[in-house]
């Protein structure tokens, strides 16, 4: 009987996800940017938000990556299907390194959208074009 090697669709489904997320964000961020009067509060607002979604979704998406490599290294080494790793330890694991990297950076960077490259930097006219003039 021939075994197969199914990657986890899990964490498949956990880097997809995260990539959409960051896709539409940016989108969505760069279009408010480019809209919006500077001291508009919600332009303000998007810029923070930015600068907290980023590195929670860049760094859970670089997390799923190493869970995916973990999965198939083990797949391979057994050539079989992973066993004893639940796909709730994966996500947790991935999800948590993702919301402890964004809320550190939240506290070491206290104006996180200015702090961290985003859509905030993008537009002439930005928070740091206007930094820059100062």
């Amino acid at each position: 009987m021939q075994q197969t090697v199914i990657i986890d669709g899990h964490i498949l489904l956990g880097l997809i996800s995260f990539d959409m997320i960051i896709a539409m964000h940016f989108l969505i961020v760069i279009y408010v940017e480019n809209q919006l009067d500077p001291d508009n509060p919600f332009r303000v607002f998007m810029c923070q938000f930015n600068g907290f979604l980023s590195p929670l979704a860049l760094e859970s998406q670089f997390a799923y990556h190493c869970c995916l490599c973990h999965c198939i290294l083990n797949m391979i080494k057994t050539f079989q299907n992973k066993k004893g790793v639940s796909y709730i330890t994966y996500h947790f694991g991935s999800l948590s390194i993702g919301f402890s990297f964004a809320i550190l950076s939240v506290f070491i960077l206290q104006d996180v959208g200015v702090s961290i490259m985003g859509a905030c930097a993008m537009a002439e006219g930005s928070f740091i074009e206007q930094i820059k003039i100062f």
